[in-house]
């Protein structure tokens, strides 16, 4: 089955508020269509997708107002108003801006690469290393977790928005994540697709090392891709967007996407 991918916040990103408003168009109907053009971006499957070269990537090809019109119940003239006022925010002509790092294939993760690396990383490790120990991670990314709490306890009450005060400790068996350990394991997983991590990696490198705190040890490896990609930005605002800030997660996924905060 063919997917697409949407980042949690989207409901809430301001450029579409300044599409709404350009458009003079309700902020619904241009969710709605930005989500419509997301299908038809995304329609091509198998072979054709794996084959389309970088410029074609995100090309809205064969778009149409009126089809558009009709698949939503809009006014053509509403469909058109939008698109235009998407230009230079959404839009670059025909193509969805930042459609690969949004979308990526599984071929652009490079994963035959990372899984030699891996390989030759089990292979060093020593044999003597504890079980539990934190392999793979800098000791900068083990103090994450006190870094990773702290932000927690200033987010606002997150029963909404997953990792409640004081999940992610570390539970009782090291086999997988249960209760709010596993809840905050996987909305720390929802955050990094959010913002268009490779994820499968993430994982692979979390269940391989059996940390303690496998949410926390996921959202260090996400802070270290994510701070890898926007070095300008703080360590600790991207922190407290892993931990569940609403505003930190629009903050660092606006510099993420190269659109003004």
């Amino acid at each position: 089955m063919s997917w697409v991918r949407l980042w949690l916040d989207m409901p809430t990103d301001p450029k579409f508020r300044v599409v709404a408003k350009r458009s003079g168009r309700p902020l619904p109907e241009v969710i709605a269509i930005f989500a419509y053009m997301l299908t038809v971006a995304g329609r091509r499957t198998g072979t054709e997708r794996t084959q389309a070269n970088a410029s074609e990537r995100g090309e809205l090809f064969g778009w149409s107002d009126d089809d558009a019109a009709a698949a939503l119940d809009i006014e053509t003239a509403h469909v058109s108003a939008i698109y235009q006022a998407m230009q230079g925010k959404v839009l670059d002509g025909n193509r969805l801006i930042n459609w690969q790092k949004r979308q990526p294939l599984r071929e652009d993760n490079s994963a035959e690469r990372a899984k030699r690396w891996r390989e030759r990383k089990r292979t060093q490790t020593n044999a003597s290393e504890p079980p539990d120990s934190d392999t793979d991670i800098s000791d900068e990314d083990i103090s994450f977790r006190s870094e990773l709490d702290t932000a927690r306890e200033k987010s606002e009450q997150c029963s909404g928005n997953g990792f409640a005060k004081g999940a992610g400790k570390a539970p009782a068996k090291r086999s997988a994540p249960g209760g709010r350990a596993a809840e905050a394991y996987h909305d720390a997983l929802k955050r990094a697709e959010g913002f268009g991590l490779a994820v499968d990696d993430l994982e692979a490198a979390t269940k391989r090392a059996r940390p303690r705190d496998p949410a926390a040890y996921f959202a260090a490896l996400a802070v270290n891709q994510i701070q890898a990609q926007i070095p300008s930005v703080k360590r600790e605002l991207i922190a407290s967007a892993m931990a569940g800030q609403a505003r930190a997660f629009t903050l660092v996924h606006a510099a993420m996407m190269g659109a003004p905060s």
